[in-house]
């Protein structure tokens, strides 16, 4: 094939001697119409009036009658010199083809393409080269079928309308999470530092109420070790009405060990919808930790949710696992007299124990008095409290024997 391109790129040459319109040159008037021919006075300057070769004879434009001259290129003129020893053959076409991809002239090389198919519909590889693929025996364009199934090309790919919005959302958000990643990178920075920027900072952080701002508080409120710092980024969060931004109050609510943070978090979750804080401390009062336990029901005990009741209830004591170790200190070699009888010695570590202990939890019971807000206390009697719960839900004038 190669070979084939370059005999007929060495015979085409040759031709370029002799063809005059080879040389020719689109003159869009103002008129609308258009000329093609060879600018005859190249190097006028300043320019006058464009002589013009045609193949009907020479003519004189003014300049004022011209709207634009398009050049064409050396690729294109090249083409213009080799078609009229073209012959109208598959064979010859393919070599237009190949000559045209190898100049760059595509436009052409797709007129040829055309040529083929019609010359031999079921040519393959210029259908290919087109475009089209077989569907149910038939020759269709797949940028067409695809188009006509939903699809719109983006980037590359085929892919629904939908599904191109929803992309362009998610990279317009990771855009400007990248923005607020890199301002509350700035406002921290200046926290540290100290003076006006500080002042600057401690006042834009508290009024962030963008959304798209959470992601990054949350991770940075987490990663956070200054007390201070931790309250500013919650009064953030606080204005943010998100599912995630909520369940992270409930955690730095319950665990965080600064009082301040616990109670800043507290106060954010008092001024929203947070059933999702509550699911999750509700979950916690059934930790394996009686730390855990305690400190879920305080947080619980100010939000005073009523579906928290029933848990609380079953909170009130709690059973836990500890390891203990007996026979000495962990770790120190302890030496004794068997008890099989050989009066040998024996030696080795302490050996641990796992015990279980029972709590009596007075943050349950203090959350739970503030949730049903009566004046019975039935302490830790967790079957007393529960009696008096399912009493509470029947109204005491309603007769519940059946009628006879």
């Amino acid at each position: 094939m190669h070979d084939s391109i370059f005999k007929l790129t060495i015979t085409l040459a040759a031709i370029l001697v002799l063809s005059l319109s080879a040389q020719a040159d689109l003159f869009k008037l103002t008129s609308g119409g258009q000329i093609e021919g060879e600018l005859v006075n190249l190097r006028e300057n300043p320019r006058i009036s464009y002589v013009v070769k045609t193949e009907a004879g020479q003519i004189t434009l003014p300049r004022a009658t011209v709207k634009q001259v398009i050049e064409k290129s050396a690729a294109e003129k090249d083409y213009e010199a080799i078609l009229p020893q073209l012959k109208n053959t598959i064979e010859d076409h393919l070599k237009m083809v190949e000559w045209c991809r190898a100049n760059r002239v595509e436009e052409k090389r797709v007129l040829h393409l055309q040529e083929v198919i019609r010359l031999d519909p079921d040519h393959e590889k210029a259908r290919d080269a087109l475009g089209y693929t077989q569907h149910r025996g038939q020759w269709i364009i797949r940028d067409e079928w695809m188009k006509q199934q939903g699809y719109v090309r983006f980037r590359g790919r085929w892919m629904f309308n939908e599904d191109v919005v929803m992309l362009q959302r998610l990279e317009l958000i990771k855009e400007q999470e990248i923005t607020w990643r890199k301002r509350l990178k700035t406002w921290l920075s200046n926290l540290r530092k100290g003076g006006s920027r500080s002042l600057e900072a401690q006042k834009e952080i508290p009024r962030i109420k963008d959304p798209l701002a959470g992601k990054i508080l949350i991770e940075l409120v987490e990663k956070e070790k200054n007390e201070k710092v931790k309250v500013l980024l919650i009064e953030a969060l606080s204005n943010l009405e998100i599912g995630s931004v909520t369940f992270t109050l409930a955690k730095l609510a319950m665990g965080d060990p600064y009082a301040s943070v616990r109670d800043q978090a507290t106060i954010a979750l008092e001024n929203r919808d947070n059933r999702i804080a509550v699911g999750y401390l509700v979950q916690q009062l059934r930790s394996p930790l009686n730390s855990t336990v305690n400190r879920s029901a305080v947080v619980l005990g100010r939000l005073k949710p009523v579906a928290a009741t029933v848990p609380l209830m079953d909170a009130l004591v709690t059973s836990h696992k500890y390891q203990v170790t007996q026979g000495g200190i962990p770790g120190q070699t302890s030496a004794g007299f068997g008890n099989d009888g050989s009066g040998g010695m024996t030696f080795g570590t302490p050996k641990a124990k796992i015990i279980t202990q029972a709590h009596q939890n007075d943050a349950v019971l203090s959350a739970l008095l503030n949730v049903v807000e009566s004046e019975v206390n039935f302490r830790f009697d967790e079957s007393s409290w529960k009696l008096w719960h399912a009493n509470k839900k029947v109204p005491l004038d309603v007769d519940l024997r059946r009628n006879e």
